[in-house]
């Protein structure tokens, strides 16, 4: 074990963790962009949620009241 820590710390790579992190977001940027076609970008992403959409209200056939006038 001693050597392995040995070797990583000459070596200077990063810990495992973050090697696979950073090979888990490349891949992910690269079915994003369609570099990857064998994968499926809805394999990976949701699409998000339609945002709530505000109409203006819609007043056709109203009279306006005698107490407005």
């Amino acid at each position: 074990m001693l050597r392995k820590v040995g070797m990583l710390h000459k070596l200077d790579l990063p810990p495992l963790q973050d090697r696979r992190r950073a090979q888990r977001l490349t891949l992910l940027y690269k079915v994003v962009k369609g570099h990857v076609p064998a994968i499926s970008i809805e394999r990976y992403l949701k699409p998000l949620r339609p945002k709530r959409t505000i109409r203006a209200k819609q007043y056709d056939g109203l009279y306006p009241s005698k107490h407005s006038v």
